[in-house]
C-alpha cells in the first residue's frame, strides 16, 4: 500500500525531464484493479504495456481486446484511444485511471449461483469458530398498557473448519408486564457435518423434509442426509442455465427483481453483463432490472424467462432422506414434537440435457406414499409429469400432475410465455397429520403473457380448483400493465367464482393499480406510492436505505389507508461499529378502535475465529474477524471503506467483526490503516476470506516485518544501476526490488536483520545491508556498493 508513496518520492528526487518506466496502480470504477507498467516523461504518460493492462482490466474488456493488448507490447496513448481505452495519469498520487468506451466492454457475469470473482491474499478459515448474536427489544402496547421485553440469542459453533462439525441454536426470553410472567424457550437446534466435494450434508436435531414431487414436507426432530447443492456448491449450477444480457452505460446501482421479489442489489462499473443462474420458479418468470446511474438517470430493463426447476444437468443426481418426529414452532411454546414419526426420501437424476427422471416416497404412522417424476424438453414445448400413490388409513389414493410450457406470440427475448398445468387427485393424501388433507378431483392452471413493445404487457390467467369435497373455486383475470420510467400503471378485470354446499358466488370486478418507485442513489433515498382498487388500499412511504457503514442512519415512514382502517408506521436505525440501534412505532385506527405500540431495539454480535476475538453488528452464517498486530495497537483499521465510510473498524474492545458472509464462497475484504506509522508496510490491503457454512476466518493486519528501505545501487565504478531487477533475501524473507534510472530502489515488508541483494541479470553481483531494530520504520540506507561473494 506504500508503493505509490515511494514511487512519488523517487520521481521527486529524479529529474522531471527524463523518461521513467514504472509499475503504477490502475483504478477502474474507483477501485484498484491491478498494476500496469508504463513509461512516464515528466507529468506526461507516454506508453503503456499492453499485457499488464489486459491483466488488470480482465473481463471488463472484451476477449478480443485482451488478445490484442497482450500481443502489442508497449502502446502509445493514441493507439490506446483507438482501441476504446482512455488512461489518465495522476502525477500527484501516482495513479492511473481507466475509462472504457462502449466498444471495449467485455461481457461480465452477474451470477447468482457462482462466485463473484472475489480476489485477494487468501485467508483460510480457522479450526475453531464461535459466534453469538444478541437482540434486545423493548415494546409498549398502548391499548393494553402492556410492556414487553424480548431477548433473543442466536448461536453457532464450528470445530474443524469447512469439513468439521457445526452446531446452530436459538433461544428466546420474553417478559410481559400485564401477566408479570417470564417465558424462556428454545428455537431450532441443529448439528451438521458437510462434505462439500460430494456434496452431502449430514444433519441431526431440528431438520426439514422438503417438498419434492408430491411429498408433503414437514419439520422434524431427527436426522437428514441430502445433497444440498445450493448450500454446499453455490459455485455450481445444477440446472440448465438461464441468462440475460444488460448494458450498463455508466457506474450504477442495480436491483434485480424476479416475479416482483427483490433478488439482489449490486454496484456495477460500465459494461455488458450477463444475469446468470437466477433462482427462478416454475413456469414463466418476470425479471426486472432497475439501474440507478450515478448521474441521476434512471432506467428499467425487463425480461421474461422460462425455467423448469425439475430439469437437472446430465449426470447430476440430487437426493435427500430425512427421518424423525414431526415438530412445530410457536412463539408461546417454542419447538414441540409430536408422537408420530415421518420418513421421507427422494432422488432425481439428469440423464440428458432434455430429460430428468426421479422417484420419491414417504412413510409415517398413518400410511405411505411413493411415486415417480420426469421432466423433458421437446420442440413443441417443455413437459413435466409426476405420478404418486398413497395408502393412508387403509384408503388408497393416487395423484397425476402434468405441466406444459411453450413460446408463442408476444414472448419477450424468446422465452416461453404460455403455461398450462393439470392435476388429478383420487383420494390422495400426502399430509395425513393435518385435518381435511385428502385431495379428490381435478385442478387446472393456465397463464399467458404478451409484450407489445417493452413497455406494455398483457396477461391472462385462469384457475379452476375442484380438489375439495363439495367446493369449486374458479378465478380468471385479464390484466394490462404499462411501465414508464419509475411508474407502473395497471388495469384489468377479475372474475372470482365459488360454488359449494353452503352457497354460490360469482363476482366480476374491474381494478386499477398505480405503483410509483423513485430511488436516489446519491443519498439512498427512496419514495414510493401504491394504489390498488381491488383491495381498496393506498400506501405512500419515504425512506433512506442503509449503506451498512459505521455511523450511517436509515429510516422508513409509511401510511397505509383502506376503506376500514388507517395505519401509520415509522422506524429509525443507527449503525455503530459494534451494534445497531433502532426505534419503531405504529398507530392503527380501525372501525372506531385505536391501537398502537412503540419501542426500541439493539442487536450486537461477538465471537472468536481461532484465538482472535471480534465484536460488531449482528448477523448469521460465516464471519470474519479483522484484528490488529501488536505493532499497530495505536492505529485503527478501516474495513471495506466506501464513500459513506467503513463497514467496520478494528479498534479498542476487539477486532472488527464482519457477519453474514457468503457461504462456501470467498469474500474479498479491503482494509486501510490511514494512521499507520510512517514507512510501515502493513500488506496489500486486500484479502480473500474463505468460508464454510458457519465458519470463522481471522485476518491479522500488520506483523514484525514492517520495515521499508530506500537506497541506491551502484556498480564497481560507482555508476548507478538503472532499470535493474532483482531480489532481497534474509531473515526468512524474499522481496523483489527494481531500480529507476538513478539506481534508486524501494524494498518493503522487511524485519530487523541481515539481507543480501541479488540482481536478475548479474547473478554474481551481491549487495549486503542490515536493518537495526527500533527507530523509524522507513530506513534510508544510502548508496550500496557491490561486495565479493
Amino acid at each position: 500500500m506504500l508503493r505509490k508513496g515511494w514511487l512519488l518520492l523517487l520521481l521527486l528526487l529524479a529529474s522531471s525531464v527524463e523518461a521513467f518506466t514504472f509499475e503504477l496502480p490502475l483504478l477502474y470504477d474507483e477501485r484498484e484493479v491491478g498494476f500496469v507498467i508504463v513509461e512516464v516523461e515528466g507529468n506526461t504518460l507516454v506508453e503503456v504495456e499492453g499485457a499488464s493492462l489486459a491483466l488488470a482490466l480482465g473481463s471488463s474488456i472484451s476477449t478480443e481486446l485482451q488478445t490484442t493488448l497482450t500481443a502489442a507490447g508497449m502502446i502509445d496513448m493514441q493507439q490506446l484511444n483507438a482501441l476504446g481505452i482512455e488512461i489518465a495519469y495522476r502525477p500527484r498520487t501516482m495513479e492511473l485511471v481507466a475509462r472504457l468506451q462502449e466498444s471495449a466492454f467485455g461481457s461480465d457475469q452477474i451470477s447468482f449461483a457462482q462466485s463473484s470473482g472475489a480476489a485477494g491474499l487468501p485467508a483460510p478459515v480457522s479450526r475453531f469458530a464461535w459466534l453469538n448474536n444478541l437482540n434486545v427489544a423493548a415494546e409498549h402496547e398502548f391499548e393494553e398498557s402492556n410492556d414487553q421485553i424480548n431477548v433473543d440469542w442466536l448461536g453457532q459453533l464450528n470445530v474443524g473448519g469447512i469439513r468439521g462439525v457445526n452446531l446452530t441454536w436459538s433461544a428466546t426470553a420474553t417478559h410481559e408486564s400485564v401477566t408479570n410472567e417470564t417465558d424462556v424457550y428454545r428455537g431450532q437446534v441443529t448439528a451438521f457435518h458437510d462434505i462439500p466435494n460430494v456434496p452431502m450434508r449430514l444433519s441431526a436435531g431440528d431438520v426439514y423434509s422438503p417438498v419434492v414431487g408430491h411429498l408433503g414436507g414437514a419439520s422434524l426432530g431427527g436426522i437428514s442426509v441430502a445433497s444440498s447443492y445450493y448450500e454446499l456448491q453455490p459455485n455450481r449450477s445444477i440446472s440448465p442455465g438461464t441468462s440475460q444480457q444488460i448494458l450498463v452505460r455508466e457506474r450504477a446501482e442495480l436491483e434485480v427483481y424476479v416475479n416482483g421479489r427483490l433478488l439482489q442489489r449490486l454496484r456495477l462499473a460500465p459494461g455488458r453483463y450477463n444475469l446468470t443462474e437466477l433462482p427462478l420458479a416454475h413456469g414463466a418468470n418476470d425479471i426486472e432490472v432497475y439501474l440507478y446511474y450515478a448521474s441521476g438517470d434512471y432506467e428499467i430493463q425487463t425480461f421474461s424467462q422460462f425455467f423448469n426447476a425439475e430439469l437437472l444437468r446430465p449426470g447430476l443426481t440430487n437426493f435427500g432422506f430425512s427421518y424423525g418426529y414431526r415438530s412445530e414452532f410457536t412463539p408461546l411454546s417454542g419447538t414441540t414434537y409430536s408422537d408420530d414419526t415421518l420418513a421421507s426420501a427422494f432422488v432425481e437424476h439428469g440423464l440428458f440435457s432434455w430429460l430428468t427422471l426421479g422417484a420419491h416416497g414417504q412413510s409415517n404412522d398413518f400410511g405411505e406414499l411413493y411415486g415417480v417424476s420426469t421432466a423433458f424438453a421437446t420442440p413443441i414445448g417443455n413437459f413435466a409429469a409426476r405420478y404418486s400413490m398413497s395408502d393412508v388409513f387403509d384408503v388408497e389414493g393416487e395423484a397425476l400432475s402434468v405441466e406444459w410450457q411453450q413460446r408463442v406470440w408476444g414472448s419477450l427475448s424468446g422465452s416461453p410465455n404460455l403455461r398450462v398445468a393439470w392435476d388429478r387427485f383420487d383420494r390422495f393424501d400426502n399430509r395425513p397429520w393435518l385435518l381435511d388433507s385428502e385431495l379428490h378431483g381435478e385442478r387446472w392452471l393456465g397463464s399467458y403473457s404478451a409484450y407489445i413493445g417493452r413497455q406494455f404487457e398483457l396477461r391472462f390467467s385462469y384457475q379452476d380448483d375442484r380438489t375439495r369435497p363439495g367446493v369449486e373455486l374458479r378465478e380468471e383475470e385479464v390484466r394490462g400493465t404499462y411501465r414508464w420510467r419509475w411508474a407502473r400503471l395497471g388495469a384489468g378485470v377479475r372474475r372470482s367464482s365459488f360454488f359449494g354446499d353452503i352457497g354460490d358466488e360469482d363476482e366480476y370486478q374491474a381494478f386499477v393499480t398505480i405503483d410509483i418507485n423513485i430511488f436516489r442513489p446519491r443519498n439512498n433515498m427512496r419514495y414510493s406510492a401504491r394504489y390498488d382498487s381491488y383491495n381498496e388500499q393506498a400506501q405512500v412511504s419515504v425512506g433512506k436505505a442503509s449503506s451498512h457503514s459505521v455511523g450511517d442512519t436509515s429510516f422508513m415512514l409509511s401510511q397505509l389507508e383502506s376503506d376500514s382502517s388507517s395505519t401509520t408506521f415509522g422506524r429509525l436505525d443507527y449503525l455503530s461499529n459494534r451494534a445497531r440501534f433502532g426505534t419503531f412505532g405504529q398507530y392503527r385506527r380501525a372501525q372506531g378502535t385505536e391501537a398502537g405500540y412503540a419501542g426500541g431495539q439493539m442487536n450486537t454480535a461477538f465471537g472468536w475465529a481461532g484465538s482472535r476475538f471480534g465484536w460488531g453488528r449482528a448477523g448469521v452464517g460465516p464471519f470474519t474477524v479483522v484484528s490488529r498486530h501488536k505493532s499497530l495497537r495505536d492505529s485503527e483499521i478501516l474495513v471495506n471503506e466506501g464513500r459513506a465510510g467503513p463497514e467496520a473498524i478494528s479498534q479498542w474492545g476487539g477486532g472488527a467483526l464482519l457477519t453474514s458472509r457468503a457461504r462456501y464462497r470467498g469474500t474479498t475484504v479491503f482494509v486501510d490503516v490511514p494512521d499507520a506509522p510512517i514507512g510501515y508496510d502493513w500488506g496489500g490491503g486486500q484479502y480473500l476470506a474463505e468460508a464454510g457454512a458457519v465458519t470463522g476466518t481471522s485476518v491479522v493486519i500488520g506483523s514484525d516485518a514492517f520495515y521499508s528501505v530506500l537506497g541506491i545501487l551502484v556498480d564497481e565504478d560507482g555508476e548507478p544501476l538503472y532499470l535493474e531487477g532483482g531480489s532481497i533475501e534474509g531473515e526468512g524473507l524474499r522481496v523483489g526490488v527494481f531500480t529507476n534510472r538513478s539506481g534508486r530502489f524501494i524494498a518493503e515488508g522487511l524485519r530487523p536483520g541481515d539481507y543480501e541483494i541479488t540482481l536478475l541479470h548479474q547473478p554474481d553481483v551481491r549487495y549486503r545491508l542490515r536493518i537495526e531494530e527500533g527507530g523509524d520504520s522507513f530506513v534510508r540506507i544510502g548508496t550500496l556498493h557491490p561486495q565479493a561473494r
